[in-house]
């Protein structure tokens, strides 16, 4: 799937990953060497425990809005917002400021072929 900035027509993420299950979500990013989009549906918060690279993270609604923006989370640390987000994209560091992505923009998620 794609992730796109609606607002400023930049695209936040390719071949973005969907972790649906309880263990996709709790592995998440863990056994990995170098950090990929991965899209989860929580409500409350993510941590890069155990994880060896820092990332960035965006938090958006059901609507697509976006709630919080969180950049160069560092490994062994951890983010929590407001229970109105539903969504928390998890990308390579600096992936933000590629994409220009800020609080209040809009996000589109295009689901693709694999």
């Amino acid at each position: 799937m794609r992730i796109l900035n609606r607002t400023k027509q930049t695209v936040i993420a390719e071949d973005v990953r969907r972790a649906v299950t309880f263990g996709e979500k709790l592995v998440g990013l863990l056994h990995r060497t170098e950090a990929r989009p991965l899209l989860l549906k929580t409500r409350f918060g993510i941590h890069t425990f155990g994880m060896k690279f820092p990332i960035d993270v965006v938090v958006f609604d059901q609507r697509g809005i976006i709630k919080m923006v969180q950049r160069s989370m560092r490994p062994g640390s951890f983010v929590f917002w407001k229970p109105t987000a539903a969504y928390a994209l998890e990308l390579p560091e600096w992936s933000v400021d590629a994409s220009r992505t800020e609080v209040g923009d809009e996000v589109a998620v295009i689901e693709t072929e694999s």
